[in-house]
């Protein structure tokens, strides 16, 4: 039997306008669909959790159960940023939250721990859910598609981290530092990027779980012209 692909969606709902959740669910639905079609969607288990990168809201839901690809596991993730979109800030002057890059790592670290990355797949080898509501017998279309070209992900396991990126020097600087960031600060930026949301404990935490990692920038579309995934 075939191995199956786990992927994890971590989601950045900041911020939370009505734009942004659009444009996080068409990413979403664009990835699970590309991961289908490539691996097969009997192959492919998958999970999602949402964090805020910005807000009160910071530490992602600790609900790590597996969905096989199908109507209504989307329609769950579709509820989700929805409810994540309506939830109101809290509003607080006591403490300052911390930085997104604090966040960003913490949400990470917690997906690697919290999963089974190595847990046997004990799921039905047969239909997914989506292909028993329509009464169809698995077959070719449920195999990997070979388009010239391309290639189908070589881990077995992948975090899909769908965050907005820092495109300047200063973006980059909130983003480590936060919103009280000043503009004429310097340093070496990108060693501290790499400190900070990717320090040695956490890439041994990727190794040992064979997780391979990719950030989907979710930017507003004025930055990004179309949605680029780059493996980290």
């Amino acid at each position: 039997m075939a191995s199956t692909y786990t992927a994890v969606l971590l989601i950045d709902t900041t911020p939370a306008s009505l734009e942004h959740r659009l444009r996080l669910r068409l990413v979403a639905l664009r990835l699970l669909n590309y991961l289908g079609c490539r691996l097969g969607a009997g192959r492919v288990r998958w999970s999602s959790r949402c964090f805020d990168s910005r807000g009160p809201h910071g530490r992602p839901a600790r609900l790590c159960r597996f969905r096989e690809l199908g109507a209504r596991s989307f329609e769950e993730l579709e509820e989700e940023l929805e409810m994540r979109g309506d939830r109101e800030p809290l509003r607080t002057t006591r403490t300052r939250a911390p930085p997104p890059v604090s966040l960003t790592h913490t949400a990470l670290k917690e997906t690697l721990l919290d999963y089974q990355w190595d847990r046997p797949d004990i799921t039905s080898p047969a239909k997914p859910s989506l292909l028993r509501s329509r009464g169809i017998r698995r077959g070719p279309s449920d195999e990997p598609l070979q388009t010239p070209g391309h290639t189908a992900p070589k881990s077995r396991n992948a975090i899909f981290l769908l965050s907005p990126c820092p495109h300047s020097q200063a973006e980059l600087r909130r983003f480590l530092v936060g919103d009280e960031a000043e503009p004429s600060e310097a340093g070496p930026i990108g060693q501290e990027l790499r400190d900070r949301l990717f320090p040695r404990s956490l890439q041994d935490l990727i190794n040992s779980r064979n997780v391979a990692l990719y950030w989907a920038d979710t930017s507003d579309q004025n930055k990004v012209k179309h949605f680029k995934f780059g493996h980290v």
